[in-house]
């Protein structure tokens, strides 16, 4: 019997906010990378919105306020 192998698609970079600190994450697509797909942000659009926040997943338990953000670097993989 074969084993079928399920890939996983994970989003690592960071987060760079007003203050000058660099948050780093590494989070599954499960976890609610979705919205950190490299074609929202590979092309300079940033998807959310004023006044929103962005959840860095279960391993973090991080909330990001979007109106402190001003630079990211997000790369995509596979596992």
């Amino acid at each position: 019997m074969t084993k079928q192998i399920q890939k996983e698609k994970r989003y690592i970079g960071y987060f760079l906010l007003d203050s000058g600190v660099k948050i780093n994450f590494d989070i599954s697509e499960e976890d609610g990378g979705e919205e950190f797909s490299i074609e929202l942000y590979g092309n300079g659009n940033f998807p959310f919105e004023k006044g929103g926040y962005i959840w860095l997943g279960e391993n973090n338990s991080m909330f990001l306020l979007v109106d402190r953000i001003v630079g990211w670097k997000i790369d995509e993989y596979e596992v």
